[in-house]
């Protein structure tokens, strides 16, 4: 499949930074995209994707990551206006 890489180069990210992703299948074309403290960084936008996503972060030489995915204790910065936490499966068996 298909994979797409935002490094912190590219979003020049320090020590405390919030990054995160909205995925919107609710359009067409679908859109997966990214934020730095609260702002698109339109340059890491992938649009068209068909099939699974599985948005994740890599974090290496000694890094600490904290991660928050249904908002339950709160998102640093407010989540894009028609999005919220990740939401469990409702499949229908």
């Amino acid at each position: 499949g298909d994979c797409w890489v935002v490094t912190h180069e590219e979003l020049d990210a320090l020590v405390g930074d919030v990054l995160s992703c909205t995925y919107d299948q609710a359009v067409a074309p679908t859109c997966l995209k990214f934020y730095h403290n609260g702002n698109l960084v339109e340059a890491a936008t992938k649009e068209g994707i068909k099939g699974e996503v599985f948005p994740a972060i890599y974090v290496a030489g000694g890094a600490e990551l904290e991660y928050e995915f249904d908002g339950e204790r709160g998102f640093a910065y407010p989540a894009p206006m028609g999005f919220s936490g990740v939401m469990a499966d409702r499949r229908i068996m």
